[in-house]
């Protein structure tokens, strides 16, 4: 997702990325693959001013004016809808779609920004062209934009988690094997499953990593996480059995946890236990190198923001997917 007159010519000087939404704002400048600043705060009773002269601060602080800027939302900002792609050309599925799906959508389709990234043509073997519709409101996406402009970064793309996120599984993941990502945050999360560096399911989650810490019990066994851990491995066998039996796709080999802070460990041997795919936490600190120290608060609190930063950041940056494209491709 782009906002098209923000499109410049840039020269290459690192890039920072930024998070917003859900209870907090991450910011993290990357410059030739080394992460050099990753701060988080939270945004809870916080005035928009107040979120302002924290985001000018980060600027100023550690001289980043002109450097380009990645914008990730939060799920919490936007509607994720899967949808059958409208029966017209390629060229013609922007102006189709949200007719397609505006009985669907939470708010008036003149108050929203409409985006999609399409599923691979095997997705549903073959049986009809299937896609993920974004939908935010316009009033968010420009007061974020001229905030980040304001403080004199140069926004160049926005993107959404799941396809932001989709760039660290491909460092992880096999690409002939189908591999999972688990992102809780405090409130709500989300699970993709993807194979080729591309994502054919995606389902959100109702809760969120203050639920599941809340039963967590004491002595974590094999057989019961407490009752909303309980509930989110279940919503994941779930989707799991529909990715391997309703697509055809075969086994998940792999699920990837984004990092839960101090709880991480505990969840991640949990569902270990409890799922077929091999399950592990995804550590920043084996694939970046970083001046700041990158401990479990900071990767929980920073990692969609590292993720936004690391687009063209060195030589061995990941090479954007299709579908990462597809949503930032409008200039």
């Amino acid at each position: 997702m782009q906002i098209p007159f923000l499109k410049k010519k840039l020269k290459p000087r690192g890039r920072v990325g930024i998070e917003i939404g859900g209870t907090e704002l991450a910011l993290v400048y990357i410059d030739n693959g080394v992460i050099k600043h990753c701060v988080h705060q939270s945004v809870v009773g916080r005035s928009e001013q107040e979120l302002t002269e924290y985001l000018n601060k980060f600027v100023n602080e550690y001289a980043l004016q002109g450097v380009p800027c990645t914008l990730v939302l939060h799920p919490a900002s936007y509607q994720m809808l899967l949808s059958e792609a409208p029966p017209v050309s390629d060229e013609e599925i922007d102006a189709a779609l949200p007719w397609r799906i505006r009985d669907l959508l939470h708010h008036p389709l003149e108050e929203l920004a409409i985006d999609y990234f399409s599923l691979p043509e095997d997705a549903y073997r073959g049986r009809q062209k299937m896609l993920y519709a974004a939908a935010l409101k316009k009033t968010v996406l420009t007061r974020w934009a001229d905030t980040i402009e304001a403080s004199e970064l140069t926004l160049d793309s926005i993107d959404i988690m799941e396809l932001s996120l989709q760039k660290l599984v491909e460092f992880k993941a096999q690409q002939s094997k189908s591999s999972a990502l688990l992102y809780l945050s405090d409130e709500q999360g989300f699970m993709t499953v993807s194979q080729g560096g591309a994502i054919y399911l995606s389902r959100s989650i109702s809760l969120g990593l203050k639920k599941v810490v809340e039963t967590l019990p004491d002595d974590l066994d094999g057989f019961s996480g407490g009752q909303h851990l309980d509930n989110l491995l279940l919503e994941m066998q779930r989707s799991l059995d529909y990715y391997e039996s309703q697509l055809g796709k075969g086994g998940v080999a792999d699920l990837y946890v984004a990092p839960l802070g101090e709880h991480y460990e505990r969840i991640t041997s949990f569902l270990d236990s409890n799922l077929a795919a091999r399950v592990s936490s995804f550590d920043l600190s084996e694939h970046f190198e970083s001046e700041e120290l990158l401990d479990n608060e900071t990767q929980q609190g920073c990692f969609a923001a590292v993720t936004a930063a690391v687009e063209s950041t060195s030589p061995g940056a990941l090479e954007q997917s299709e579908q990462s494209n597809k949503v930032k491709e409008k200039a």
